[in-house]
């Protein structure tokens, strides 16, 4: 009987896995390309990554990739897919931005948040508010608050932990971090503002706060030789949500060291109805500036919204408006181009993704086998970019 059971399983297995792969062959993709509108920064970006595969002994032996975007970034299945493919390729540098605590409705592909006595403060819903670069703050509800920083699969390197935080009174000790024993770390013995600790350790960790000290964040990386891919996301956000952050958040960026921003924004601004054309340009100008003027040496891309409709005949009211524009301020800021729209096949393609259950049935988003993969058209295109600009 348990034979039996085992060889049904097999073939079950066998059959989902040619199915699913005739399916993803069958999906009506148009040819996609990174397109480079006179990218400053991509050359530099194309010999970065080829240093890491050719084993060249440059000082810049980890490339950031650190990526800001709606509810396709917040749920990390497109960058961590996209995460897996390019440390694969190019080496495991580490994991990048994670929230401070676990935040209903995301996920991170590697990492896991259990938290206990906080309040979570987002952007997304809240203005007036000290917020720092990824618009959420922990906010302890009484001395007992605490985290736990875990990874999902067993991992015994010694990882460098950045902590964001921000203490509201004068104390000696306003967190405690702890693995098996307590973990000294540095602090500015200050309150009122945003500050960065950072320190090494294995994890998980667990941190305890009193009832005045903040978490907005944390940045996780190793001395591994490779690839970075931070997810900075949020359920439902526009561009504006920046306009949302402390205005010093910029700064914060600098953690990151990006060599490649993506913004992959537009999605929630297609179902505007009444979108400020001008504004909307406006604003994803102000913003790709002020990331040049910071990073000077990162490579800017961005991402189209992914193929959308409202039901089975009805594109979003402004989604070739936003697009149109996306395309228009890519030219004139130089930046990477990724359409995200075509690479799934173009306009109503979402339809056939849904049939063949790589997007929900709300034509809006895509499943897990969806996301990874339009993660690997990316990546795929990504490579090719590589390739065709290197030397």
């Amino acid at each position: 009987m348990n034979q039996c059971i085992k060889t049904m399983v097999a073939v079950f297995l066998v059959v989902f896995t040619v199915s699913f792969s005739t399916m993803a062959e069958s999906i009506p993709t148009s040819k996609s390309v990174i397109v480079d509108f006179g990218d400053p920064n991509a050359k530099q970006f194309v010999s970065r990554l080829n240093s890491l595969v050719n084993n060249q002994d440059h000082t810049h032996k980890v490339v950031n990739i650190t990526q800001f975007g709606d509810s396709h970034t917040a749920a990390d299945f497109f960058t961590g897919e996209f995460r897996t493919l390019m440390q694969d390729k190019y080496g495991d540098a580490g994991i990048g931005w994670v929230p401070p605590v676990w935040v209903k409705g995301q996920n991170h592909t590697r990492v896991s948040l259990k938290d206990s006595n906080w309040e979570l403060l987002s952007s997304r819903v809240l203005s007036n508010l000290d917020f720092p670069m990824g618009g959420f703050i922990a906010k302890p509800i009484n001395s007992q608050a605490s985290v736990e920083l875990a990874l999902k699969a067993d991992d015994r390197d010694i990882w460098k932990i950045s902590l964001i935080f921000k203490t509201k009174k004068m104390t000696k000790n306003p967190l405690g971090i702890y693995n098996k024993d307590k973990i000294a770390f540095g602090f500015k013995n200050k309150f009122g503002g945003w500050q960065t600790t950072t320190f090494t350790s294995t994890l998980p960790i667990t941190i305890k706060s009193k009832d005045s000290t903040e978490i907005g964040g944390f940045w996780l990386t190793r001395a591994n030789k490779g690839v970075i891919v931070s997810a900075i996301g949020s359920n439902g956000a526009k561009q504006t949500i920046w306009q949302k952050w402390r205005p010093q958040w910029f700064q914060e960026l600098l953690l990151s060291k990006s060599d490649l921003v993506i913004l992959e924004y537009g999605t929630n601004e297609s179902f505007d109805e009444t979108l400020d054309a001008d504004e909307y340009r406006k604003n994803l100008v102000y913003n790709i500036r002020k990331i040049r003027k910071l990073l000077p040496n990162a490579a800017i891309l961005l991402i189209s919204p992914p193929d959308t409709m409202i039901n089975q005949t009805e594109i979003p009211k402004s989604y070739n408006l936003v697009k149109r524009i996306q395309k228009q301020v890519a030219k004139s800021e130089k930046t990477l181009f990724w359409d995200w729209q075509a690479a799934m096949g173009g306009s109503h393609s979402v339809k056939l993704w849904s049939k063949f259950g790589l997007a929900r049935s709300d034509l809006v988003h895509q499943t897990l086998q969806g996301y990874k993969e339009s993660a690997k058209i990316f990546y795929n295109d990504l490579n090719e970019f590589v390739k065709k600009n290197s030397d």
